[in-house]
């Protein structure tokens, strides 16, 4: 070949074009010229530039090879990357993960730096090399983890420890699979890491089926796993595959635990397909032994078991197990360990987390975007299931009670009683239950069923025709009557009479009996009369139903299936399609299909969805499969059915298409002057000038050069709106034209912002700053910018850029990107969002994005009090009915949010509430959010100085307000102030020393609180203000002698010692207040106290811990009154099961006090 030249392919499909091309390489190499012929020829064509490729792969030609990789073609790219022996060990020093990441990746487009990564990770099975890449990307889990596939057992075992908080169940799977042992390490290091161990617990069930793959390989550590974690309760038994190879190769380990396994873990299936007959029944006895068993054992969960038994031993089994009972001595205790799945230790299960108040509320309100907002319901399924099972559960029909009463019945008693009531029977139906009853009782036993068949012939052979067909049926499904000998075949025969058993259609037809009756013929070697095989031609059915063993199915290929042909072929191919069978078997099958097909549309089809004859019917397939695969197929075979490129443009023309690698296999192998590909192009181009649709874009784009795409924008009238839309759709293909238009060559606003995007979104590293500038340079393309800018130098700049230009797109990417994808955001981008924040109209936003403003499903932690705080202000300007909405994210961020912006929000409240009805912009859940807010404000006083300021300026400002409305809306304000006073047992206040005693603030509260609320008609509201009061001396005085005591991760010993101090607190407050008022105030104040332990505390498993410890507490203070209300307390708050409770209330029986003698013997309380 001439070296200057083009290649031209020659050849009539795609396979000889393919063969020429790889014909041209391997006789170039031969020549030995071939490193000179790389650097020399042509790339004027695609086909060169593959030629060259594939070449220099054969060549193993480094240089060219790198330099194809970074190309901005992926046809190249990936054609280059066929070159397994870049990764050889002499290549190691390109090869490796330092250099690709230095010299050649910043070149490449990141598709391309995604194959070649690709390449790496499935080709590289050096594991000191692939052990060299995990380390280089280890701070990356996602990509250092793919390299592991082929790193040693024993680093894989090293590094599991690190990356056990990141891995899922599809990781874990693999890493099971490279290295068994990886399965016992993991549930090592789950009950150490309590971050492992939460997301195990969120997918347990994958997280454990991914260990299956140790079964094969180690499967004694498999059995380890399941016998310690398998979680009996949630899990799904294992497969029928997995247990049956547990049984076939540990049916040892089985024996030992075999309780646990049939009834618990495996298939009960295939746990009976491995046993024999007397292990069933041995298996079986000792279930109905195993007494701790009894919900789990029942007649329907061992009947596989028991079916496996000998049919004449069964009757008296069952009755022996299920109706006598006489199974031996009962085991009432598990004689070894049971599965204890991991639990999660709850951190929050603790009184000291402060009870915050609903984002969203409870009722029925106008949302963000105005429509009305649905409450959740809950347990609605739990209601429907109670409904069912009170009144609608579903009634035995008297056929299931009949089966009931004869189950454990043996066949020859239940017929012997049976046939006597049969006689006795008037209806029926009833008769229909008795006879269905006996085939079942007869379990497939040849002479049960012959007895059976001759008591119906001899009988009941008059019957109607729609009770014999019933028991056809029944002995059709139950029985497998097909495989009965002829003698009893016969039977049947002539109970079925008029039941179309014979093919001749009677009064009533009996379809599975018509079924069963060719099966007969089949599976014994005989034809079927016509008269049967037309009848079935008329009922067919593929007999998937009917449980086929393989015989049976290997007779219905070799005798049923050529008799189906030519009459009936589509049933033909459902049998062969049903069954996996080879066409072959039938001779000229294929023909005979063929001309079947040639007018019935039907049958194309489902021989192509059957991929029967696809080549021989490849000409009458194509017209109707217009799709990708029949167009590559048409290159393949016959490149006339393509009708040089019509056919495509029609399609085209009627829908869009996606027929990518059609057009590329067309614009490489066929792309010579005046080729396929070429015609197809002036076909779509005739098209477009008849009309301009967007659909044609891609292919046409596909089909040509960057030269021609620009030449044909260049010439089209963009003055209307159709053309207009065609531009802009070929355009956005502009990456699509062999070579693609490389938009530093072109002006960007005559190429447009897709263009220009598609290109610059997957450049190069070291090319990526240069777009970026360039993209800030012009308005169309600062969306881009910002996008391409993320997580670069430039960032800040585009984000400023864009939110100069379009407020609106920087306050979204700024709640996709910013928020939702990153814990920590840029301090600079935060300072331009601020600014934008504080400066917008927030009216004009759409109501999506407002709502999405007010309530972000997530805010970065370095700004989220900062944002919240912003957001109210930015509202506060132009959208005030909104400001309700953030409230709650104020009252949780309290702490972190500016002074100032805080008494703003409470001056506002204070000032503009009127505590109204009809108030529109301070309803009842406003005026509690707000008033919350003010209650934990109140509290976060740093000195003395800030607390009276605070005093003055907001708590008797406050109350004048209210105090003011009294009399007008007393019921609401009193609502208020029992929130608020819930509010002030801020325990994150009280826990935290900056923060000054808050008495001086009780005090005055109390002082304005008498004014309205009297001591005696609200005495029970006092008793919590001093609750809270002692609550808080508690935690401090707990301070004071452990600084440490709140900082640990599990709160037990704090909430038993903060329990213990504020018990004694109020049983000296007790004694005092039965001292000023009267003994019987005990009763008052201990509603009082079991109030704020119920309202006031969380309700969790730590509440226990810490009213026992207060109990305990009350107890130290050798008071009658102290030791009467520990009493009280202790009967209305908890339960004997209780830690502690027994003590406690021994304790309170052995009491010196006469009056607690007589309450706790009399149970008077």
């Amino acid at each position: 070949m001439a070296y200057s030249s083009n290649i031209i392919l020659s050849g009539d499909t795609l396979g000889e074009r393919h063969l020429h091309l790889n014909r041209l390489v391997r006789e170039t190499k031969d020549t030995g010229n071939a490193a000179l012929i790389i650097k020399i020829h042509p790339e004027n064509t695609v086909i060169d530039k593959i030629f060259k490729i594939d070449l220099a792969v054969k060549n193993k030609d480094v240089e060219y090879i790198l330099n194809t990789l970074k190309d901005r073609d992926m046809l190249y790219v990936t054609r280059a990357l066929k070159c397994d022996w870049l990764l050889d060990a002499e290549y190691s020093g390109i090869i490796n993960p330092k250099n690709l990441e230095e010299n050649l990746y910043g070149e490449m487009i990141k598709p391309a730096v995604n194959k070649i990564k690709h390449f790496i990770q499935i080709k590289l099975k050096v594991p000191e090399r692939c052990e060299e890449f995990y380390k280089y990307y280890k701070s990356d889990f996602n990509e250092s983890i793919k390299y592991m596939r082929h790193c040693s057992p024993e680093f894989i075992a090293e590094q599991v420890a690190d990356i056990i908080e990141k891995l899922t169940p599809n990781h874990l799977e693999i890493l099971c699979k490279l290295n068994p042992i990886v399965g016992k390490l993991y549930f090592d290091l789950l009950k150490a890491n309590r971050d492992a161990l939460a997301r195990y617990l969120e997918n347990e069930q994958k997280y454990f089926d991914s260990l299956k793959s140790i079964l094969k390989s180690d499967g004694n550590s498999y059995l380890d796993l399941v016998e310690c974690y398998f979680n009996v309760d949630n899990f799904q038994r294992l497969s029928v595959s997995s247990s049956k190879f547990i049984m076939q190769n540990y049916k040892e380990r089985f024996m030992q635990k075999c309780e646990m396994y049939t009834l618990q873990i495996l298939n009960i299936n295939a746990v009976a397909q491995c046993l024999s007959s007397e292990e069933c029944q041995e298996l079986v006895l000792k279930l109905a032994r195993s007494q701790y068993l009894e919900h789990w054992f029942s007649y329907q969960g061992v009947e596989p078991l028991i079916k496996r038994m000998k049919p004449d031993e069964r009757s008296a089994f069952k009755k022996r197990v299920f109706v006598e009972k006489n199974v031996g001595d009962k085991i009432t205790e598990w004689p070894y360990p049971k599965p204890m799945p991991l639990e999660l230790r709850n951190d929050d299960d603790h009184v000291f987390k402060d009870v915050e108040q609903e984002i969203y509320f409870d009722f029925e309100c106008e949302d963000f975007c105005g429509k009305p907002m649905l409450r959740k319901r809950k347990f609605a399924g739990y209601s429907v299931a109670m409904k069912c099972g009170s009144g609608y559960a579903i009634r035995k029909t008297p056929l299931d009670i009949l089966f009931d009463r004869y189950r454990f019945i043996g066949f020859t008693q239940a017929f012997n009683e049976l046939t006597n009531r049969l006689q006795a029977e008037s209806t029926i139906q009833g008769r229909q239950n008795i006879m269905l009853v006996l085939v079942s009782k007869s379990g497939g036993v040849i002479q049960r069923v012959e007895t059976l068949l001759k008591l119906l012939v001899e009988r009941h052979i008059n019957e109607p025709s729609n009770l014999r067909a019933a028991i056809v049926r029944s002995l059709v499904k139950r029985v497998s009557c097909w495989r009965l000998p002829d003698n009893v075949w016969s039977l049947i025969l002539n109970f079925g009479h008029g039941l179309g058993l014979d093919g001749v259609i009677g009064e009533l037809l009996c379809v599975e009996g018509l079924h069963a009756s060719l099966l007969h013929y089949i599976t014994n070697g005989i034809c079927p009369p016509k008269i049967l095989m037309d009848s079935y031609k008329n009922n067919f059915s593929t007999f998937k139903d009917y449980k086929l063993n393989t015989s049976e199915i290997s007779s219905i290929e070799n005798h049923l299936l050529p008799l189906l042909l030519p009459d009936y072929p589509k049933e033909f191919v459902d049998l062969v399609t049903t069954y996996k069978m080879k066409v072959k078997t039938v001779p000229e099958a294929d023909r005979i299909l063929t001309e079947a097909a040639r007018n019935n549309l039907e049958l194309i089809n489902k021989l192509y969805d059957s991929r029967i004859a696809r080549r021989q019917l490849i000409s009458l397939t194509f017209p109707i499969k217009q799709n990708e695969a029949s167009y590559i197929n048409a290159l393949r075979h016959d490149v006339t059915l393509l009708d040089n490129g019509e056919s495509f443009a029609k399609l085209v023309t009627k829908k869009t298409v996606n027929h990518d690698r059609f057009l590329s296999s067309l614009m490489i192998y066929f792309g010579e002057t005046n080729g396929l590909a070429m015609k197809h192009l002036c076909a779509l181009e005739k098209v477009a000038n008849e009309k301009l649709k967007p659909s044609l874009a891609r292919p046409l784009t596909k089909l040509s050069s960057d030269q021609m795409l620009l030449k044909k924008l260049q010439n089209l009238n963009v003055t209307n709106k159709e053309t207009r839309r065609f531009a802009a759709a070929l355009k956005s293909n502009a990456h699509n034209t062999s070579p693609s238009v490389n938009i530093d060559t072109v002006d960007w606003r005559f190429i447009g912002a897709k263009a220009v995007a598609n290109q610059v979104l997957v450049c190069g590293r070291n090319a990526k700053e240069n777009y970026i500038k360039s993209c800030l340079k012009l308005n169309t393309t600062a969306k881009l910018a910002l996008k391409a800018a993320l997580c670069s130098p430039l960032e800040v700049e585009a984000f400023k850029n864009i939110a100069l230009i379009k407020p609106e797109v920087a306050l979204m990417v700024a709640l996709k990107c910013y928020f939702q994808k990153r814990d920590k955001m840029n301090v600079d981008v935060w300072d331009i969002l601020k600014d934008l924040l504080l400066h917008l109209d927030t009216k004009k936003l759409s109501p999506k994005l407002q709502s999405k403003l007010c309530l972000p499903e997530k805010v970065p932690e370095n700004i989220e009090a900062n944002y919240f705080s912003t957001i109210y202000q930015s509202f506060k300007k132009t959208n005030k009915e909104k400001l309700f909405i953030i409230l709650p994210n104020i009252e949780k961020h309290i702490t972190d949010i500016d002074d100032d912006v805080v008494r703003e929000i409470i001056s506002d409240f204070i000032e503009k509430c009127t505590y109204k009805e009809n108030d529109k912009d301070f309803t009842k859940p406003v005026i509690s959010r707000y008033l919350r807010i003010i209650a934990k404000y109140l509290l976060l006083s740093r000195t003395a100085d800030i607390q009276c300021y605070k005093i003055e300026n907001v708590l008797h400002p406050l109350f004048d307000r209210m105090e003011s409305v009294w009399t007008e809306r007393e019921s609401d304000i009193l609502e208020y102030i029992k929130e608020f006073l819930q509010t002030l047992k801020y325990t994150k206040a009280f826990m935290d020393p900056q923060y000054v005693s808050v008495f001086p603030m009780f005090e005055n509260l109390i002082c304005r609180l008498q004014k309205v609320l009297p001591r005696v008609k609200h005495f029970e509201t006092y008793v919590k203000i001093h609750l809270t009061m002692l609550y808080f001396k508690s935690i401090r005085h707990a301070l004071s002698e452990n600084n440490n005591l709140f900082r640990e991760t599990n709160k037990t010993n704090a909430m038993k010692v903060v329990g213990i101090i504020l018990g004694e607190n109020i049983g000296s407050e007790i004694k005092e207040l039965a001292t000023e008022y009267f003994v019987s105030i005990i009763d008052v104040y201990k509603d009082g106290l079991c109030f704020f332990l119920n309202e006031y505390f969380p309700c969790n498993e730590g509440r226990k811990v810490f009213e026992m410890s207060l109990i305990k507490g009350i107890l130290k203070k050798d008071y009658l009154e102290a030791h009467l209300l520990a009493l009280f307390v202790l009967q209305s708050q908890c339960q004997p099961r209780y830690e502690h409770y027994s003590e406690v209330y021994e304790y309170l029986k052995q009491s010196n006090f006469q009056e607690v003698q007589f309450f706790i013997n009399n149970e008077v309380y």
